[in-house]
């Protein structure tokens, strides 16, 4: 298929949840550009991924000017900036430009009703939603079109071109349904509206409506399990910039971890470590400034979507952490992340740098590679496997199981000498033990966006729930002469896991209310929220 085909079936298919009027008369065309597997191969590849690159350097924020810079490259750029791995940090010299990250995030930061709301309280456009589905869409014509050009059962890429179709379609519905919807908890998520799921090729002339969040999750996992199957004959992609076997199960052990289905959430992490195509990277090798994400790593199992990392904790113009010039990190890590890594825990020091000119203050960049991209917020590395099998062992009741699992982790993490045992932490049973394999998730995939959907769920969970208070601070131009003296921490804001779980759910975009005449519901309304000043 050439460009010019591979566009214009795009192009037919992309329109399926938005304002195309016309189109519906022409729905029959798209058939006649796909002529075999490899054309659906090169559209997957063409407009299925997320192929974008993330934030750049050079991006900046158009300070009073009101100028607001298109989000159209990126995918949730504020998932690191919701939960209590991160508080404010500093921001460019006062009169020059901001961060895109630290101007367009503020009312996401603070958990505001709306959180596409600049620092100058001007909305922008948050696409999002639109690319979604514009892509659920390209890989719902992907899927229906393969039977028709699939030569046989034993046809190897058509096995992998389904694999990676059905794998990308859940994973975007994974994505909407924890943004836009509440967390799944087994009493109400028949009942809880979830997103609209539109998985047929046809252009349907109607408004959409909102599913429950357990018919989305259940198409989901049938999606999963689909590609899994799929995936056990098929090519197998030489980089892993490409959905595979390995991250499929690893996506189905996660999803089943958030619906509480236990065993499948271990036999599915089972699978991915069985592949045997990836190990956990032995970090005693590794000095502080080495890259801990990369490419070629053991671990790394699929990657897309940017590094967004680069703008959350930024450096300076020299390469280094922190300030200079113009521009400084937005965000550091929380003294509440910090502290949870025991003292000879190897990843402290490998993940975490003090800024450049606040040794007090430090900022995570795990992938400082120069050559091959990795993302952060959409990649699957196998140590969370083991983290899902654990979670599960453990609730389950096999604390036993749950520390041998862990523990193979563990043991790559420390210095065989200094490794404290599991029951020296005061998680030797029940609640305790669920507690410390939840905060072992944390201490190895922070900034990888799993964190906020994580207390998400743990605040629902059925049989071990968990709630907390987060507190985001603010700081303040003071106007001093000196760099130690630009910023002060004036107040915080602050939500309750429990009480305040509204904010779990962003509001859909107006346009899809409006567009779908009602029959698109909202969610309920975020309130304002004030911040308590010091």
């Amino acid at each position: 298929m050439n460009t010019l085909k591979i566009f214009v079936f795009a192009l037919i298919v992309g329109c399926a949840l938005t304002a195309c009027e016309d189109f519906f008369e022409e729905t029959s065309q798209n058939q006649a550009y796909v002529s075999s597997v490899v054309d659906l191969d090169e559209l997957l590849k063409g407009e299925a991924y997320i192929n974008e690159e993330g934030f750049s350097q050079s991006m900046y924020y158009g300070g009073s000017t009101n100028r607001v810079m298109s989000q159209t490259s990126r995918y949730f750029p504020w998932i690191h900036v919701l939960d209590d791995d991160v508080t404010e940090f500093a921001e460019g010299y006062h009169g020059q430009k901001d961060s895109w990250i630290r101007a367009n995030a503020a009312s996401a930061y603070t958990w505001q009703p709306n959180p596409f709301v600049n620092k100058d309280a001007v909305e922008y456009a948050a696409d999002d939603w639109n690319k979604a589905y514009k892509r659920i869409a390209v890989l719902n014509s992907i899927i229906y079109e393969l039977d028709d050009v699939r030569e046989g059962a034993q046809d190897t890429l058509a096995n992998r071109v389904e694999g990676e179709a059905r794998f990308l379609r859940a994973y975007y519905y994974y994505w909407l349904v924890n943004i836009y919807a509440q967390p799944y908890n087994k009493e109400r998520a028949a009942r809880e509206l979830g997103v609209p799921l539109k998985i047929s090729e046809v252009v349907e002339d109607k408004y959409f409506s909102r599913n429950s969040v357990k018919e989305v999750y259940d198409q989901i996992r049938t999606d999963l399990r689909r590609s899994v199957e799929a995936f056990r004959d098929a090519q197998t992609p030489a980089r892993p910039n490409k959905a595979n076997y390995t991250a499929a199960c690893i996506l189905m052990s996660r999803v089943s971890l958030y619906m509480e289905e236990y065993e499948d959430a271990i036999a599915y992490a089972d699978s991915a470590i069985a592949r045997g195509r990836h190990s956990i990277l032995d970090i005693n090798g590794l000095k502080a400034g080495d890259s801990f994400t990369y490419e070629s790593s053991p671990e790394t199992v699929f990657t897309m979507g940017g590094y967004i990392m680069n703008q959350i904790h930024q450096p300076d113009s020299a390469g280094r952490f922190g300030y200079k010039y113009s521009v400084a990190s937005a965000y550091k890590s929380s003294a509440d992340l910090l502290n949870c890594y025991h003292a000879n825990d190897l990843r402290r020091q490998i993940f975490f740098t003090a800024a450049h000119w606040d040794k007090t203050a430090f900022l995570c960049w795990k992938n400082r590679e120069t050559s091959g991209r990795i993302g952060d917020y959409m990649l699957f590395r196998l140590p969370e496997a083991y983290l899902n099998k654990a979670e599960a062992q453990a609730i389950l009741g096999d604390e036993s199981g749950a520390k041998q699992t862990l523990n193979v982790l563990r043991e790559k993490r420390f210095l065989a000498e200094n490794m404290p045992a599991i029951e020296s932490e005061m998680a030797a049973s029940g609640e305790n033990l669920v507690a410390f394999v939840r905060s072992e998730r944390r201490r190895e995939l922070c900034y990888e966006g799993h964190r906020w959907f994580d207390l998400r769920r743990y605040a629902v969970n059925a049989k071990h729930p968990f709630t907390k208070v987060i507190r985001h601070d603010v700081r303040e131009w003071q106007g001093a002469a000196s760099v130690a003296g630009f910023y002060t921490t004036v107040g915080y804001y602050e939500i309750d896991t429990q009480k305040d779980q509204v904010v779990f759910a962003f509001p859909l975009p107006q346009k899809e209310i409006i567009f779908n005449k009602g029959e698109l519901e909202q969610n309920e309304a975020r309130p304002e929220r004030e911040m308590v000043r010091y």
